[in-house]
């Protein structure tokens, strides 16, 4: 499968008998997923993994036919030929991966992003009598 219209049409000619490695049960991708598995209506079950490396390691026929790990986790599988990217999520083409057509090209208005907000443990914070999401 090189499209995701192929991939739409295998998953729903082998209902439930397909699965996709997760990130884990709330990651951002997961539920990217499960948008897409709506929007096409596909039934594809979840593994759930610790992260977006084990979901990598483990993707093969015999164990998980999909995964979902985020962009990092599997951008330098699809470069190097090791796996073959379908489609990205978000709303416009992704400058990393740019002859890939978004979800969006099949189904349109799908669009899922996330993002990252780190923040140090609490006994490092300094203290605050301003909320630190004000506006300054």
């Amino acid at each position: 499968m090189k499209t995701v219209p192929e991939f739409v049409a295998y998953a729903k000619k082998n209902a439930g008998k397909l699965n996709y490695g997760s990130a884990g049960p709330a990651s951002s991708s997961r539920l990217a997923f499960e948008l897409f598995k709506d929007a096409a209506g596909i039934q594809v079950d979840a593994v759930h993994y610790k992260g977006g490396g084990p979901a990598i390691t483990t993707l093969s026929p015999a164990q998980c036919s999909d995964a979902d790990p985020g962009g990092r986790a599997i951008g330098q599988n699809v470069k190097s030929g090791k796996l073959v990217g379908l489609a990205t999520s978000g709303r416009e083409r992704s400058p990393h991966f740019p002859d890939l057509p978004t979800i969006a090209d099949f189904y349109p208005g799908f669009e899922t992003t996330s993002w990252v907000g780190p923040s140090p443990p609490p006994a490092r914070r300094a203290p605050s009598s301003k909320n630190s999401m004000a506006p300054s």
